[in-house]
This record gives C-alpha cells, structure tokens and sequence, in this order.
C-alpha cells in the first residue's frame, strides 16, 4: 500500500467545470430572459435501498449526462423517497417514463434516456477542518425536474455529437461509451 499524494484541499476545491450549465439568454414571448437548459440524460443505474438518515426506502438513479463545454459524462444521483411526502417526486418520473405504477423494478428505469434541468444544490459537509473548524460546503449538480422521455432521434443526435466530440484525455477510443 502506498499513501495517497492528494491533499485535502484538492479533495474539497469544487470544480466549477464539474457544474453543469443552468441557464442560459432566451426570449420568452418577445422578451429577453433567462432560460433553463434542458439535458438529455440515460438513467445508467437503478437501485432500491434504505436511506441511513430515515430509516425508509427508497430508489436511488444515477443519470448521466454529457458535459457540453468539458465533453465528459457527468453522472448524478437522485434519491427517491417512498415517504407519504416525497414519494410525489417518482410518481413523477414514472408518469414521464410511462411505466406501469402496478409493477415497477428497478430494471424498469435502466437504459431510459430523459431530457431534465439541472440546479445546484449547495450542502455542508459532516465534517469539520481540524485547523480552521468549518464545515466544508460543496456545490453539486441536481436534477430539478425531469420533463420527458427523449425521442429515438433525440437518442441518436446525442451519441453522433459524442462520437464527433474532441478527445479531452488520450485516444477516441477512451471516450465514454454510451
């Protein structure tokens, strides 16, 4: 074994190249404003478990989506609770997704690609700097809502735009794969 050569403080930095877009200029009717981005993300994982903070269950996707400006696949979590209060949320989905509410799996979800928007979620950390005693605080991309199942066109443009995209790191052949 050998010890790591990272600092904490390149741990805890947040990289703003990591943070998705989340709005862009647009004109809503004649006017200019303020637009959300809409992403198409694939749901690459589906799990049910049991939160540690509660107690109760829930499903946990992972969504992946492509990062325009880096041409990298960021991946994001989303927990759903089944709690009489937050069981609306994947209600949702499954209504967007079209899936039977009768007899849901969690394989149901996998594969799906959705269009979304995103929102950043700021939290603090559990634990505290032994130096300074503050709480970190991280910045991470949320899925804000899913809207809709994307098209099979909508699929296709995507991996084209991959497949075309400027290797970032080594050869083409250590893009992602989709």
């Amino acid at each position: 074994m050998g010890r790591l050569t990272i600092t904490e403080d390149e741990l805890n930095k947040v990289s703003s190249t990591d943070l998705l877009p989340v709005e862009e200029d647009g004109v809503v009717n004649g006017l200019p404003t303020k637009v959300k981005i809409k992403y198409l993300g694939e749901i690459t994982s589906s799990k049910e478990q049991i939160s540690k903070s509660s107690g109760g269950k829930m499903l946990v996707l992972t969504t992946s989506i492509w990062h325009p400006a880096t041409h990298e696949r960021l991946n994001i979590l989303d927990h759903f609770a089944y709690s009489d209060k937050a069981v609306f949320k994947l209600k949702n989905l499954v209504t967007v997704l079209g899936l039977n509410p009768k007899a849901l799996d969690s394989d149901d979800f996998l594969g799906r690609w959705v269009v979304v928007t995103i929102k950043h979620e700021t939290f603090t950390g559990t634990k505290a700097n032994e130096e300074t005693g503050q709480f970190p605080t991280f910045i991470n991309n949320k899925i804000a809502a899913y809207l809709r199942e994307a098209t099979a066109e909508e699929v296709m443009q995507q991996k084209s735009d991959i497949a075309d995209a400027p290797p970032t790191t080594g050869t083409p052949l250590e893009q992602p794969k989709w």
